[in-house]
This record gives structure tokens, sequence and C-alpha cells, in this order.
């Protein structure tokens, strides 16, 4: 054999082994996709149960002649929440409803544990145990969704492959 034989071998065995290595590359970021897209609608899931929740903690305190004047405006705002807002884990108008749903719940709750009537109330405790096993389930899946971000963040700028997702305007993922 002579010398250009060999070098045409050795180039196309690194062109395969690239070819294979671009192959892997690309399931990791499909794999990435599935994982962040299912942790997503969890996440969306959770945002809606935790909606509906605060919702009827509320008008449950309520049916307990509790005062909650200070809490109107707070409710309004939360009244007029888009749950479809919700869906856009990191948009700033989602962020802004987390936020708000977060304080309206803490209040509620500051509410109940100072009042003893709504501390013997079975209902009002049962929906204060479920939004805080909401708010852990939410912690749980939005880390695993932050590290299938990561993931797919080194994925796409891997470094020999990175100039093709470039090309190809492909955006990195906003951890929440």
């Amino acid at each position: 054999m002579n010398g250009f034989v060999i070098a045409l071998i050795c180039l196309g065995i690194i062109a395969c082994v690239y070819v294979i290595l671009f192959i892997v590359n690309l399931i990791f970021v499909y794999l990435f996709l599935k994982r962040i897209k299912v942790h997503r609608n969890a996440l969306t899931i959770l945002l809606n149960q935790k909606y509906e929740i605060i919702n009827v903690l509320y008008n449950a305190i309520l049916k307990n002649d509790v005062n909650l004047s200070n809490l109107i405006s707070e409710y309004e705002q939360f009244k007029n929440i888009d749950i479809y807002s919700l869906n856009d884990l990191t948009n700033e108008t989602c962020l802004k409803n987390r936020q708000l749903m977060a304080f309206l719940k803490q209040q509620l709750i500051f509410t109940v544990r100072n009042n003893s009537k709504l501390l013997k109330n079975d209902e009002i405790n049962f929906f204060i145990k479920i939004l805080n096993e909401i708010d852990d389930q939410f912690r749980i899946i939005s880390a695993s969704y932050n590290a299938d971000v990561i993931g797919y963040n080194y994925w796409i700028r891997f470094a020999p492959y990175v100039y093709i997702f470039v090309f190809n305007e492909v955006d990195k993922k906003d951890i929440i």
C-alpha cells in the first residue's frame, strides 16, 4: 500500500468517527428535549393545581367568617391570572404570577395559623397540606427540569459540533 491509500483510509475513519459522534450528540439533544418537555408539562400541571387550591383555600377561609380584607387587592390580581400564562415557565409574566401565588399562599397560611378556629378545621388543613405537597413536587421537578436544561445546553454547545447548532440558530434554554 502506498501512503496515499493509508492517508485516505485514516481520513475515512476520522470522518466516520466524527459522523458517529455527531449522531450520538443529536441523540442526547433529542433525549434532553424530550425530558424537558415532560418536566415542563408536569410543572405547568402543578402550577395550575396550585392556582386552584389557593382559590379553594381562600374561599374556605371566607366561609368561616374570617376577615381577609388585607388580601383583597392581591386576590383580585390572583383572580386575573391567565392560567395559560403559566405554560411558559421562563416568561416574565409566569414568574410574576408564581410570585403572586407564593405570596398569597403564605398570607393565607399565616391567617390560618393565627386563628384557632381555622387551625381546627380539617378541610382547611387538608388544603394547606396539598399546597405544601405541590410546592415540594414543584421543587423536585424543577430541579430535574433545570438539570435537563443544563444537559441540553451542554450538548448543543459541545465543541466539535457547536457550529452546526449555531448556524441552525438553536437557542439555549433558560433554567427556572
